[in-house]
């Protein structure tokens, strides 16, 4: 699948003039991305039901970073006409995009937003794009295995992927279309419980395992 890219652009104002570090007043400064943004979406997000319909867009957006650096709000300022590539959008971000937080003239940290676009985009339908297309849709014999951490007051700390058979190239995939349904949105369930009462961390190994079968003669047709 091609790859689509998330556009950034952002200018830094550079002051040449020498002040003495006793006088000196930080200069406010904007919420900085940390690592590369264009690792916060990929083309294994693309949600299964867009690709089904082939739908394709760009969607603007502006997130507002919160002071300990993560997104506390994303709106969608200009949409790719699909809701299934908005909400992605928005939840692909929220739950990965980290900033350097915003600072004041002071240079303490505060609120701060950042806007940029998401470019959703299928293959090209000539040279067998059809095909591949189906075939990534098309189930297959697999064993997969995930780990969901769930946090003291019900949060998901974390979701991975510890074990897919046979190993493939779709690893990445189908970690992201399971783990987006806990991690995206702020998702929270009901804490876990010690003995006592009291609310505890847990680990959840969910194991998932598809076959493949012939259709029995007697239901063939039906």
């Amino acid at each position: 699948m091609k790859n689509f890219s998330i556009g950034m652009a952002i200018a830094l104002a550079a002051n040449s003039a020498w002040t003495s570090p006793a006088l000196a007043q930080a200069e406010p400064s904007p919420a900085m991305p940390l690592g590369n943004p264009g690792s916060w979406i990929t083309t294994a997000d693309y949600p299964p039901m867009a690709l089904r319909l082939e739908e394709e867009g760009i969607a603007s957006f502006r997130l507002r970073i919160g002071v300990d650096g993560k997104v506390k709000e994303c709106t969608i300022t200009s949409s790719t006409g699909s809701e299934l590539l908005d909400e992605q959008t928005c939840g692909a971000l929220t739950f990965r995009a980290r900033f350097r937080p915003a600072r004041d003239a002071d240079g303490n940290p505060t609120e701060g937003s950042y806007s940029s676009s998401v470019r959703w985009e299928i293959p090209s339908r000539s040279g067998g794009g059809n095909e591949d297309l189906s075939l990534s849709m098309r189930p297959s014999a697999n064993l997969a295995e995930f780990v969901v951490d769930f946090a003291a007051d019900g949060t998901v700390a974390g979701c991975e992927l510890i074990a897919v058979e046979p190993a493939n190239g779709l690893a990445e995939t189908i970690q992201n279309q399971f783990c987006q349904q806990y991690e995206y949105s702020g998702f929270q369930v009901t804490p876990y419980t010690d003995d006592d009462g009291n609310p505890v961390s847990r680990r959840a190994r969910i194991r998932f395992s598809t076959t493949i079968e012939e259709i029995p003669e007697s239901e063939a047709g039906q």
